[in-house]
């Protein structure tokens, strides 16, 4: 997933928003709206942490199980707490 990876990155950069389908551990695929904030390795798994629009909270998802990417020009608009938030809980 490094073509992915480097797309997360440049949303990051950017402060937008993208939508994906991502298949959970049991196998079921849904469509998530989220604006990312950090890439992370845990143990060789990256996962991508940010703020899902539907869920309306922080969630992390791992990039292994991230379908069709689609990215968004809209901006992300995360609040200065939640981001700090996000920094230290992933740290």
């Amino acid at each position: 997933p490094k073509e992915l990876g480097e797309r997360l990155l440049r949303l990051i950069r950017d402060q937008r928003r993208c939508s994906f389908h991502y298949r959970d551990k049991e196998g079921n695929a849904t469509m998530r709206r989220f604006a990312p904030v950090k890439l992370l390795s845990d143990a060789g798994v990256w996962y991508v942490v940010g703020y899902d629009y539907d869920r309306e909270e922080q969630r992390t998802f791992r990039l292994d199980r991230i379908g069709t990417l689609r990215e968004g020009d809209e901006p992300a608009r995360l609040s200065r707490k939640l981001l700090e938030r996000i920094e230290t809980t992933v740290n």
